[in-house]
């Protein structure tokens, strides 16, 4: 469908293409070969000539973990409004001067792009704001390794810096490192302050102008002090990254999974509070004689009418209402201020609570024992210490650099994790008021619907009651949007683009991007490679979920999906593996599933297309390779509608799996 450059050889005079790439040093525009698909049609390009301006790297690694598929334009601006206060307090924070801010304005406001209406770093500015800083080039690796993207793009070479802006940077960057755990902590001082203030004062029955006071007052007391998480994830990117360079360097890491082992077991990461308290629930709920067998036949959704009336149910609420209260802001797309939360729809945490109740009825109580889940992520930290500290023995000048900068990243990586609870909080406090904006909205007959607030931008609705409001029409403006952002549900733009002059003239977005990647094979095994994250060998029936709305009982399958966020946690404790498409070693999936101990392989290049829903496969999470089984016939696997949880796996023997520890005794 375009230019492509190719690599080719042959061999006994047979033709192989080893890869392709589109060409990109060529201008965009009518060379492409194939015609418009017709599903653009209802997004067409904007009329002229491609332009063969600027180019523009836009990328969707690790951020889509976050902003799965198509998003609302309120989400966007949002979105968009804080990585600028973010990294402008970032710049302050290592030492950039006002003026060298302002003159960097440009490339703040647009950190983040919107191609049909799907959420992308703009790669590019990335890349020109860290070439402000030392050591340019180690900075970019390190980056694109924290988001699991490819380190292309960007300047090449680092702008030319005088020695007083490298001394200053020097400065702010050890006195940053000093003040470090100080920073955290007044961050959160400052978060649980503003979080208290908004609790006691509710915003639901608010009129408008009180609506937009809370989210400025929000704006000035969260978002104008964030800067400390940034600063902990500029040096977990450093951290991480020099810890992967001295292991490979000193030859420590032959497996290449050390990295990633090294950082279980860490604790104290509030994402793993969740399952604790969902398996504390389903206890409660085994002590009631016959409630949990009751409950795991009764359909989650159908829950709800039980637990508010039935008397078993008593000893049950006061938990529920906790977890709630803690994580109600939490669910699958959290991040997306259209997303419904579990405090307004819990039927996800009830899926996770009965999956956990058909465990235990199936292995009995230590299915619900999170003390083991630890056991097994500190047997994986000691094995892989023993393993470079038998390694180090002799070298003491390199064990202490080892240790010094193992230390720092787990302490970043275990703050970037809790305070990514405190970020998704943020949001739920911002979906609250905006909310309940749509509702003032529809109540005075502005709105057609509520919901349709997620169609307008934030500064739109502050306009509105404000007086500034270019365009009074919400309504219709909402309108208008709804039906642009439904046709963008099928366009499936590529993971990166690179553009050339105006973006949105160019054709090579404006179109639909076919998905050239060829399927598996029909028959015999398929290989598959990711990166791995927390060693384990497994071997059974994988479920494929897509999103909130899939079939989600699961009974030890080994869980597949394109990306996951925050909000797919409570799923962790019913599965026997992770495998996910998208994803990075930083990616929030990787972090807590090295805490629970679970078997993850992030990265693995056409996942969802190529294994199919209940497909066998081994995955070796310490080699980072799945092999999938294509000679299973489907009809090997017991009948979904057979299991009142409706899994794919025997509930006896949901899979065979190796633990790490006797993984490593097979000779792995």
């Amino acid at each position: 469908g375009a230019p492509q450059d190719i690599e080719w050889t042959i061999r006994s005079g047979e033709l192989f293409v080893l890869q392709a790439r589109p060409i990109t040093a060529l201008p965009p525009g009518p060379s492409r070969l194939d015609p418009p698909a017709e599903s653009a049609a209802p997004v067409p390009p904007l009329a002229g000539e491609p332009s063969q301006g600027k180019r523009r790297l836009f990328d969707n690694s690790n951020v889509a973990e976050n902003y799965t598929g198509v998003t609302t334009p309120l989400t966007f601006s949002f979105v968009r409004r804080g990585y600028e206060i973010a990294y402008t307090q970032l710049g302050e924070a290592l030492g950039f001067t006002l003026p060298e801010i302002r003159r960097n304005g440009a490339f703040l406001e647009n950190m983040i792009g919107l191609i049909d209406g799907r959420i992308y770093y703009n790669l590019g500015n990335w890349y020109e704001l860290l070439a402000r800083f030392p050591a340019y080039a180690y900075l970019k690796r390190f980056f694109a390794d924290s988001i699991g993207a490819r380190v292309e793009g960007g300047p090449e070479e680092q702008e030319p810096g005088s020695l007083r802006g490298l001394l200053r940077f020097a400065r702010r960057l050890l006195w940053n490192y000093a003040t470090w755990d100080p920073q955290v902590e007044r961050f959160f001082v400052n978060f649980d302050r503003a979080w208290n203030r908004f609790q006691a004062e509710p915003v639901a029955e608010l009129e408008l102008d009180a609506l937009v006071e809370r989210y400025q007052q929000l704006e000035r007391d969260l978002l104008w002090h964030w800067g400390a998480p940034h600063v902990n994830d500029f040096f977990a990117m450093i951290a991480f990254g020099i810890l992967g360079r001295l292991l490979s360097r000193w030859s420590l890491d032959e497996a290449g999974s050390l990295q990633n082992d090294l950082l279980c077991g860490e604790g104290g990461i509030v994402s793993t509070e969740p399952t604790r308290a969902i398996l504390e629930i389903a206890r409660a709920i085994r002590g009631q004689h016959g409630f949990a067998e009751r409950l795991i036949d009764l359909p989650a959704r159908d829950w709800q009418p039980v637990l508010d009336r039935d008397p078993q149910a008593e000893a049950v609420r006061p938990l529920l209402a906790d977890y709630l209260r803690r994580f109600g802001y939490r669910c699958i797309g959290e991040l997306r201020l259209e997303a419904v939360p579990l405090s307004e729809d819990p039927t996800f945490l009830y899926q996770a609570i009965q999956n956990a109740l058909f465990a235990a009825r199936t292995r009995g109580e230590a299915a619900l024992d999170f003390g083991a889940v630890e056991a097994r992520e500190k047997a994986i930290r000691q094995r892989a210490e023993g393993i470079v500290g038998r390694r180090l023995a002799g070298r003491p000048i390199r064990w202490i650099l080892w240790r010094f900068v193992l230390s720092a990243a787990r302490k970043a990586v275990r703050n970037r994790e809790n305070m990514r609870f405190a970020r998704t909080r943020a949001f739920g406090m911002v979906r609250e008021i905006f909310a309940a904006a749509g509702r003032q909205l529809a109540r005075h007959g502005v709105l057609e619907d509520p919901r349709d607030v997620f169609y307008l931008s934030i500064d739109e609705v502050i306009a509105w009651p404000l007086g500034r409001s270019i365009g009074r029409d919400l309504a219709g403006l909402a309108r208008l949007r709804r039906k642009e952002f439904a046709a963008y549900a099928d366009r499936i733009p590529g993971d990166r683009i690179e553009t050339a002059g105006p973006v949105y003239l160019d054709d090579q977005i404006a179109r639909p991007v076919a998905d050239d990647r060829a399927p598996a094979g029909t028959d015999g095994a398929t290989v598959l490679h990711g990166t791995p994250c927390c060693p384990g060998l497994v071997t059974g029936p994988v479920r494929v979920v897509r999103g909130a709305a899939d079939d989600l009982r699961l009974a030890g399958e080994i869980l597949v999906a394109e990306r996951t966020d925050p909000g797919w946690v409570p799923l962790f404790s019913s599965v026997s593996g992770l495998l996910v498409e998208r994803g990075s070693v930083l990616s929030h999936s990787a972090i807590v599933a090295r805490e629970m101990g679970l078997p993850t392989i992030v990265g693995i290049l056409g996942l969802t297309r190529i294994v199919p829903d209940g497909a066998r496969v081994t995955m070796d999470a310490a080699a980072g390779t799945v092999a999938l089984d294509r000679t299973a016939a489907s009809s090997d696997l017991p009948d979904p509608v057979a299991d009142p949880m409706g899994a794919q796996a025997p509930a006896s023997e949901p899979s065979s799996r190796t633990t790490p520890g006797s993984a490593e005794k097979s000779g792995r």
